[in-house]
């Protein structure tokens, strides 16, 4: 075994390299990077790069079965029409809301209970 910084001495037993990247003895299972990639996705508000965020929820199996015949009639996917229903509603109550009131409502202060629109 020669000295490592010895550039010049020969190997008298060559040893053969090996193929690809050297390991650095750190790798990750797919589960592990899989994780990873969910903790910084969460961490960046679970938005993707075209302003979509990720929602987990039960829905009642009739509801669902509602929203996908809801969906059919009107030629559209049941996230489409999720999307078409929250800003219908999001829309008419703005409609009906003062200033103050809206700030309140955008700040996430103002709840049906405590003040209903005139």
């Amino acid at each position: 075994m020669k000295d490592q910084t010895d550039q010049q001495t020969i190997e008298l037993f060559p040893t053969p390299k090996r193929r690809g990247r050297p390991s650095t003895g750190k790798a990750k299972t797919n589960a592990e990077r899989q994780a990873d990639f969910r903790n910084r996705k969460a961490w960046r508000g679970g938005s993707d790069n075209n302003g979509h965020k990720l929602c987990h929820w039960w829905l009642d199996y009739r509801r669902f079965s509602e929203l996908e015949c809801l969906a059919s009639y009107h030629g559209v996917t049941p996230q489409a029409m999720v999307e078409q229903l929250i800003q219908s509603a999001d829309k008419q109550l703005i409609s009906q809301l003062t200033q103050t009131a809206y700030f309140d409502y955008v700040d996430k202060k103002l709840h049906v209970t405590e003040s209903k629109p005139e």
